[in-house]
């Protein structure tokens, strides 16, 4: 059985790759692209892609392919219809960056509320030497004690942060988008009582058509001007354009997210205008890719295959 690994690069090189290689024989390729798509998979049997787009035009030659295993748990990189339409198989993980994600989520937080960039940029650049005068104390510094926190997408990852703020001392409430999860540890609210009351804001939803844009103008209006907002889930559930309103008129206070509409980035996105680090902070969706969680995916990922060889489902999506 022939499986390609295409995005061998969003794994890393620390990666085991042994739990695929046991299933069959496998090849490599750095990075794919749109262009070389169609003929890496024409001979293939199972694929394993991470962020490329794969839709009817990639699919045109993949013949044999059974089976599309994702290194992510997000299925919005594939088109399901098209591999319906040809009978292939898709396979998510999950639970596997559930920790890595949750300690993001709390980096952020503590960057923005620290100014953790600015004063480290303020020793470097000089300014806590012989003439340092005391002055950098305007910076304002904020804890998470005794603060509210809310929570969108009460899944794995909402529920690990949900855990670590209370550690820290924060008071958490969560809104599920779907209306399907209940936790008994923290108060429920709507999407209104929970923007209106929180300080820190942290969404862990999944991406679909009743998250896109769920946080845009209105709902800004609704934030404290003290607020912070961070986002860890999918770049579209934000209107960036509407986040870079909110934080440059100061209808909120800050933002830390791991995910942009655009990933990578275009040079002319409203959000990398705005360079000061206490106002915003944005990493490369890297959140995910803690050295422990790229093997669990790649073990997860084994566990998937092996399952679809004996003829059983496991984290089949379609």
């Amino acid at each position: 059985m022939k499986i390609a690994l295409l995005e061998r690069q969003s794994l890393g090189e620390q990666a085991d790759l042994s739990p695929l290689k046991q299933l069959g024989e496998v090849q490599t390729y750095a990075t794919t692209s749109a262009e070389e798509l169609p003929d890496r998979l024409h001979d293939i049997d199972i694929a394993v892609s991470n962020k490329i787009p794969i839709d009817a035009a990639g699919l045109a030659k993949a013949n044999r392919l059974k089976l599309i295993c994702l290194s992510a748990t997000g299925t919005d990189s594939v088109d399901l219809s098209a591999t319906q339409a040809k009978g292939i198989a898709v396979a998510n993980i999950t639970n596997y960056s559930t920790d890595a994600v949750a300690q993001q989520t709390m980096a952020l937080a503590l960057g923005l509320l620290t100014n953790l960039v600015g004063f480290d940029r303020f020793v470097k650049t000089g300014g806590y030497t012989d003439n340092y005068s005391g002055d950098y104390y305007q910076n304002t510094i904020h804890e998470i004690a005794g603060h509210q926190w809310g929570i969108i997408g009460m899944g794995h990852i909402g529920q690990k942060v949900a855990q670590l703020a209370t550690a820290f001392g924060a008071q958490v409430s969560y809104f599920s988008p779907t209306g399907n999860t209940t936790h008994n540890n923290y108060q429920a609210k709507s999407l209104e009582q929970l923007l209106t009351t929180s300080d820190i804001v942290s969404v862990h939803t999944k991406y679909s058509k009743l998250t896109a844009d769920l946080l845009a103008k209105p709902q800004f209006e609704l934030m404290k001007p003290t607020a912070m907002l961070l986002n860890v889930s999918r770049g579209r559930v934000i209107n960036e354009n509407d986040l870079a309103w909110a934080l440059n008129t100061g209808q909120i206070a800050a933002a830390g997210l791991d995910v942009t509409r655009h990933e990578p980035m275009h040079a002319d996105d409203a959000l990398l205008q705005i360079q000061d680090s206490r106002k915003l902070i944005i990493t490369p969706h890297i959140g995910w890719a803690s050295v422990e969680a790229r093997q669990r995916a790649v073990d997860e990922i084994g566990l998937n295959i092996a399952a679809f060889q004996r003829g059983e489902q496991r984290n089949i999506v379609l």
